[in-house]
């Protein structure tokens, strides 16, 4: 699928260009994922559901050669714990499972992400895991509402091509319990080059 946002500016002639912003029309000097959001290659995806106890839900990113995607956030709020989240990197799958749309965080651009995004993917081999976290609980609740966990260490940057990725949801709390997640990345193609 091509790209339907403009594509990076190559070398040192280009570096005063990278920093004009189109949508509001002016020199920008952001030097974060902000920026990469004005680009038009920042993108997002939020989750929710029930799981029974013992259950997971899988969540894979396929992402194709010539893709960089920059994982940069992912929080996970649970309604009860413990839930395990893991992270793997190259998954084979037999069967790539429904697919899910993730969204543009430029709100007026009509870019689209060229990572592909599966739910309940048939995993032949699980890859190599990279983050194995616990969503714990944050202490006692008020009566009448859920406990809840948080999970901030997935901010760790990690950069794929070329791969399978999976975000395993697991519910081991011992009843069923509700999640939500929400992930943020950013994508930068083999025509990006930054001279230093």
């Amino acid at each position: 699928m091509p790209h339907t946002r403009p594509t990076y500016r190559k070398g040192i002639a280009g570096q005063d260009l990278r920093s004009w912003d189109p949508w509001v029309h002016a020199r920008t000097v952001v030097q974060s994922d902000h920026r990469v959001i004005h680009d038009s290659r920042g993108f997002s995806l939020a989750v929710s559901g029930s799981l029974a106890n013992a259950a997971s839900n899988v969540l894979m990113a396929k992402v194709p050669a010539g893709t960089f995607m920059h994982w940069r956030f992912g929080s996970i709020g649970v309604d009860d714990t413990p839930f395990n989240v893991d992270l793997h990197e190259g998954v084979t799958v037999s069967a790539d499972g429904t697919p899910i749309t993730s969204y543009c965080n430029n709100r007026i651009s009509k870019a689209t992400s060229d990572v592909s995004l599966f739910s309940g993917p048939t995993i032949t081999d699980t890859g190599t895991l990279l983050i194995p976290e616990i969503v714990r609980g944050s202490g006692a609740s008020p009566v009448g509402q859920p406990h809840a966990g948080l999970i901030d260490q997935l901010g760790a940057e990690w950069i794929f091509t070329n791969d399978n990725i999976t975000l395993t949801i697991t519910n081991n709390s011992g009843a069923t319990a509700g999640y939500t997640g929400r992930f943020f990345w950013y994508e930068i193609d083999s025509n990006y080059t930054e001279d230093l």
